[in-house]
């Protein structure tokens, strides 16, 4: 659904102002998102765009360490294939903790995503 579209439907029930901006804040949330995605893979559109649900720890909240992260492998798609992308972290490697609730977080290292890869 376009920004135009969830504004226009806001408004036809009656819906304020604020709600208006929650809106616009959200779909541009989805808007980049969706560029960086592209951005990173090769101009794929992204096949699905989600609402965080993974751990969010406050800056300064002490979590259990599990050990540094060592090596990822995930699946994406870039150009026109699916493919298995495999990054090994070399020092500063981040840590794999957990959360309060037990979801897991990777949190330092000097990793970012940038539109190269993983690098760091």
């Amino acid at each position: 659904m376009t920004r135009a579209e969830l504004l226009r439907r806001a408004r036809a029930l009656g819906l304020d102002r604020d709600v208006d901006r929650m809106l616009l804040a959200l779909v541009e949330q989805y808007d980049q998102a969706e560029r960086s995605y592209v951005d990173t893979h090769w101009g794929v559109e992204p096949g699905e765009l989600i609402e965080a649900t993974a751990a969010s720890p406050k800056r300064g909240e002490v979590l259990p360490a599990l050990g540094e992260l060592v090596q990822v492998v995930y699946r994406t798609q870039k150009a026109e294939d699916f493919a298995d992308w495999e990054h090994t972290f070399i020092a500063p490697r981040p840590l794999l903790a957990y959360s309060g609730d037990g979801r897991l977080v990777v949190a330092g290292g000097a990793y970012q995503v940038t539109q190269r890869g993983i690098e760091g």
